[in-house]
């Protein structure tokens, strides 16, 4: 389910920034009402009156696309260790949630970033979901964490060195993949190609944007209720010291018997102990 909503976004997203920032552009820059920037927009690639619109949009997107994956990429490069080591101390389950929870704030974002483009810049939402997401992880953490969860499970269900190990981790990546070409196709079936109406250009960028949010809301929920924690650190802890602990017994017996042997060899290579016992026997031998 996160694979498809995620299919939504990457799909549905650089069409939306194109179609808003040109809106807004044109709104400040011409000084045309937004029915009129929006109608504009429609046409654009179809008249060559409006290149130089066309050139600006496309500068201002590319330029601003570095900076969205700078506020993503360098939370994420902190966050992400942080993440793979709480979910190696803590079980896999709350750090699965927390990753998904960033997604799906992210999704909101976008949602809302829809609903208010006419009237609040898109790049306000967009900043502001990259660093939400970045700081829960980014969607690399998303899905390390739940095929962290399948390899576990595998563990522990199947004998080791099964070759049905690395097949249900095939499968699982299939099925990311698989999600993320339905969310493609989705989102290519809600695409207005000739739009009758300004209006209909608007509510297919938004019927997107809901149905993303409602299928991560789906997986966050089917997350909470569904996924089992696979991966007990504390169990795994407990065997350690006791097997340490049989270890280090097991040392101080071998010491203790080691001393034992050597003062008993010691006491058998004593001279005093060995002339005693000769001359010992030879007294018993002439005393007839």
């Amino acid at each position: 389910m996160v694979a498809i909503s995620l299919g939504f976004l990457i799909t549905s997203q650089p069409l939306f920034m194109y179609w808003a920032r040109c809106v807004e552009i044109i709104s400040t820059t011409k000084g045309y009402d937004v029915q009129n920037a929006s109608a504009i927009c429609a046409r654009l690639s179809n008249d060559d009156d409006f290149d130089e619109i066309n050139t600006i949009v496309e500068k201002d997107i590319a330029s601003t696309k570095i900076y969205l994956q700078i506020a993503s990429s360098v939370p994420t490069f902190i966050m992400a260790p942080v993440i793979g080591t709480w979910s190696d101390k803590r079980g896999r389950k709350i750090p699965l949630l927390f990753t998904i929870s960033g997604f799906f704030i992210y999704m909101v974002f976008q949602l809302l970033a829809t609903l208010t483009y006419e009237h609040i810049s898109i790049y306000c939402w967009f900043f502001a979901g990259e660093l939400f997401l970045g700081f829960t992880g980014g969607i690399g953490s998303m899905f390390g964490t739940s095929l962290t969860i399948v390899t576990d499970d595998c563990r522990n269900k199947l004998k080791p060195g099964s070759s049905t190990v690395p097949m249900r981790i095939g499968v699982a990546s299939f099925v990311q993949s698989f999600g993320s070409l339905v969310g493609t196709f989705g989102t290519s079936m809600l695409a207005v190609q000739n739009p009758h109406s300004i209006h209909e250009h608007k509510f297919s960028y938004i019927n997107t944007a809901l149905i993303e949010v409602s299928v991560g809301a789906m997986a966050l929920i089917y997350a909470f209720f569904m996924v089992r924690e696979t991966y007990f650190p504390l169990n795994d802890v407990y065997l350690y010291n006791r097997l340490d602990t049989f270890s280090t017994s097991s040392s101080v017996m071998m010491t203790f018997t080691h001393y034992v042997y050597r003062r008993c060899e010691s006491f058998g290579n004593d001279p005093k102990i060995t002339r005693a016992g000769v001359g010992g026997g030879g007294g018993r031998q002439e005393s007839p």
